[in-house]
């Protein structure tokens, strides 16, 4: 429990509110697309299925180290 705790700390110390200035915000939303590509949403609209997820963990390679977030695979 201990290990849960520290590491539950942890994750909400690294991803933890921060303050923004909302002109930055507003700025920020006037450079990325206005609308979805249709392909993009129709991929984004498909569900996950247990197979999928499978399919996409076994592709990994499972000596890799950590991403960004310090958790690996």
């Amino acid at each position: 429990m201990g290990i849960l705790h520290t590491f539950l700390a942890f994750l909400q110390s690294k991803y933890d509110l921060i303050q923004v200035d909302d002109a930055c915000v507003t700025e920020m939303e006037m450079v990325g697309h206005r609308t979805l590509p249709t392909r993009w949403r129709d991929f984004l609209g498909t569900p996950n299925t247990a197979e999928g997820l499978k399919t996409t963990v076994n592709k990994r390679a499972c000596n890799k180290t950590p991403g960004r977030d310090g958790i690996c695979l």
